[in-house]
């Protein structure tokens, strides 16, 4: 069986943690085809996690490679012998000496490896940032640093022109990939925060989110939240604070700093000119399971009494529009509700037991402790969720009405028109009533677009 390792993927459950000649870490391969492989574990199985990434190496055994390894399916090892052999056929028959023979191959070997090196393949990718970084700078922005924090913000329109940009190699993926293949690529030449390399602004709204969601689904949320918020005459202005893109992912240690209060998180969620906290859920609720998420509901829950004029708490947001404006799917907030009727913000979980023990010894220190902060979140979903009730019951009572009109204008003539007709006039009122909040509501999922 093909062993194989890997590095610089960004992925902790792929990459060799050794870093040296030798790997420690070996997945079995099965081959599909020259471009496609199934990464096996130790009992010969398929991986069953899913790790996406599009940056990295892929190494194999250096003794095997020469049999794993070839052109169309043929052994590079049998290439390499049927070579030498014809090369020995000739120095027999031209009577080349072998020290010729020798140099000939050594200076070839060389020049192969300069070739190879000049020639490599620049991946889809690696051109697309290119490009990107190219058009950026062609536009006139130049890169800004400016210290950690609330100044550090990017506008919904830049946000969006990223997403446009790479968004054929997002797709359906996460944010741990978009920060590991893209805006840690994007920034790398400069060292800085992806919002100082396209020009930052200073936070309206402080995000709120679980990285383990779609990008895509996290972007749509973003973008119907500005789109409701009307705080800007165009509401691409509106800037947002969100942790992959304003802070600085080659210094995250002094992003999180050794004090969660001198975090950049806490600093921008703190600032004056912050309006409020947007938060992007899913069924699942899975922000709600984190403890960073949690520390960020905290601050929210005291800055809502410490600026009870001028900050507008916690939002709850969905690719369909922001849930305290009932402008979402009916399915989602039940889901929602269903899921908060019984999660206790106790059990968020961190990626290191220190960082969930400062923040849990946070919340018990403040007055009311979990119980407090629980009720805080139960309490924004049912209010949220009563105006999506509102909301659905005023789109299906006009809904009702419609189809009430066109029956008596029916009955009122006598004669019932055509059935093409009646159907024409009870769609054209419907949608009408439904197109409301950019039609957001006549549907009660959200499908990724293709």
């Amino acid at each position: 069986q093909v062993k194989v390792s890997f590095r610089g993927t960004g992925l902790p459950m792929l990459d060799d943690p050794g870093g040296g000649k030798e790997a420690t870490k070996r997945f079995g391969v099965q081959v599909l085809d020259s471009e496609r492989l199934i990464l096996l574990d130790d009992t010969g199985g398929s991986l069953e996690s899913r790790m996406d990434s599009s940056i990295g190496s892929l190494r194999i055994c250096l003794w095997r490679a020469p049999l794993c390894t070839g052109v169309q399916q043929v052994p590079a090892i049998a290439i390499l012998h049927a070579l030498f052999f014809a090369v020995m056929a000739t120095a027999m028959t031209e009577e080349i000496q072998v020290k010729d023979i020798l140099i000939i191959a050594s200076i070839s070997i060389v020049l192969a490896v300069i070739l190879r090196r000049r020639t490599s393949t620049k991946t889809a990718l690696f051109r697309r940032i290119s490009d990107f970084r190219r058009s950026v700078l062609c536009n006139g922005m130049k890169h800004q640093p400016c210290p950690r924090g609330p100044g550090r913000a990017v506008t919904i329109g830049q946000l969006l022109e990223f997403f446009d940009y790479f968004q054929a190699f997002i797709r359906n993926r996460d944010m741990y990939y978009t920060s590991k293949n893209l805006i840690r690529p994007v920034t790398k030449q400069e060292q800085l925060s992806y919002s100082e390399i396209v020009g930052p602004s200073h936070v309206l709204y402080f995000v709120s989110h679980y990285w383990g969601s779609q990008t895509r689904y996290f972007v749509d949320s973003i973008q119907k939240h500005a789109q409701q918020a009307r705080v800007q005459n165009d509401w691409r202005d509106i800037s947002y604070w969100i942790c992959s893109f304003s802070n600085n992912q080659w210094n995250l240690q002094d992003e999180l700093s050794t004090d969660c209060e001198e975090s950049s998180f806490y600093l921008a969620l703190r600032d004056d000119q912050a309006r409020g906290t947007v938060m992007v859920l899913d069924e699942k609720a899975l922000p709600l399971t984190r403890s960073w998420c949690l520390f960020e509901l905290l601050q929210t829950f005291l800055l809502r009494d410490e600026r009870a004029q001028d900050f507008e708490g916690l939002s709850l947001c969905t690719p369909l529009g922001v849930l305290s404006k009932g402008a979402a799917g009916v399915d989602i907030a039940m889901g929602l509700a269903q899921r908060l009727a019984v999660l206790d913000l106790k059990d968020a979980t961190a990626s290191k037991a220190e960082d969930k023990d400062m923040i849990d010894d946070r919340v018990r220190s403040m007055s009311g402790g979990f119980p407090a902060i629980n009720e805080f979140v139960r309490l924004n979903i049912r209010d949220a969720l009563l105006r999506v009730r509102d909301s659905f019951e005023a789109d299906f009572n006009g809904i009702v009405a419609a189809l009430d009109r066109c029956s008596d204008s029916c009955e009122s003539v006598g004669e019932p028109p055509p059935a093409d007709d009646v159907a024409s006039e009870a769609a054209a009122e419907m949608r009408t009533l439904l197109v409301a909040e950019a039609g957001t509501r006549s549907s009660s999922k959200w499908t990724p677009a293709c």
